[in-house]
């Protein structure tokens, strides 16, 4: 895997000041991206977890949980997340491209007000989760963001099962020492200008957002987690008439871009005080009044 040659130390966020960032074309007014104003998500961190393990060969299509490892590992880990003192909400994402490297992905955000606390507590499960080299878990913050006006204050992840993320994953070489410029170009590097340009309106992009690992070393996990993640949330982008052309775009992404890519569909959605998810766990579906898990498995009609 290529990766990016510069290393960036931990600084305070900046935003996004002009839609013309984005692209030199014009945006409908209907489409106008904002940036995220200072300190909006300041009381949040993230888990990302790329959940590795065997599965079926081929595509992740059509997976019955109870025959998917990977998918068992996932719900299992979610035992440990969802009883974490400041969990605030999360969504186990599915991976359908073809023969994906890491088949499912944890999305899980933490609240606190102290962000040494937080940042430990997910740095913590980090380690828990990841026991072997299969897997990488970290702790992100969100560094910068683009967005439609008509998204602004949306914050809570996506249920829907045509929903899904393009993911992109960076990491720095080991002997990078420069700082340079590079969060301060990441709409280029990330492919966050490319993606933005060429999403369909039929996918309802809502949300283009560049975590960051404040502590990209091991850290006492398998494997060093990705330093940066390009995060690119959509609604539809997973209806039926839009996946061939969504991993069309990341195929092509693929061949300009030196992270790695996949497509992502939710699979499941987490949010409130859980209880243990075995205590509620039916064949395709989990319900109950502080849970909100839905089936988003892919559908051919």
């Amino acid at each position: 895997m290529n990766m990016v040659r510069n290393h960036v130390a931990y600084h305070h966020r900046t935003s996004l000041t002009s839609p013309t960032m984005i692209n030199s074309y014009s945006v409908p007014k209907s489409e106008e991206v904002i940036d995220v104003s200072e300190g909006e998500m300041s009381e949040f961190s993230s888990l990302i977890g790329f959940v590795g393990g065997p599965q079926k060969p081929g595509c992740s299509y059509g997976f019955a949980p109870e025959q998917d490892p990977a998918y068992e590992k996932a719900v299992a880990e979610c035992h440990v997340i969802q009883e974490k003192k400041d969990f605030h909400e999360a969504v186990i994402l599915k991976c359908i491209d073809n023969k994906p490297l890491f088949p499912y992905m944890h999305f899980a955000q933490f609240r606190n007000v102290d962000y040494t606390h937080r940042v430990k507590q997910i740095s913590d499960l980090a380690r828990e989760c990841s026991p072997t080299h299969g897997s990488l878990y970290g702790c992100y913050d969100e560094v910068y963001s683009i967005q439609k006006t008509a998204s602004v204050g949306e914050n809570r992840l996506p249920a829907h099962r045509h929903a899904g993320y393009i993911v992109i994953g960076f990491k720095l070489l080991e002997d990078a020492g420069k700082q340079g410029n590079l969060e301060k170009t990441w709409l280029q590097w990330s492919g966050a200008r490319e993606i933005y340009k060429h999403s369909p309106r039929s996918w309802n992009l809502r949300r283009i957002s560049l975590m960051r690992c404040p502590t990209h070393h091991k850290n006492g996990v398998a494997q060093r987690p990705f330093a940066y993640i390009l995060m690119c949330e959509y609604g539809s982008i997973l209806h039926p008439s839009n996946t061939i052309q969504a991993l069309d775009i990341c195929e092509r992404l693929r061949v300009r871009n030196c992270g790695h890519i996949a497509l992502y569909q939710v699979r499941d959605r987490i949010t409130g005080i859980l209880e243990m998810l075995s205590e509620n766990m039916s064949k395709n579906d989990w319900k109950n009044d502080s849970m909100i898990i839905t089936d988003g498995e892919c559908s051919s009609s």
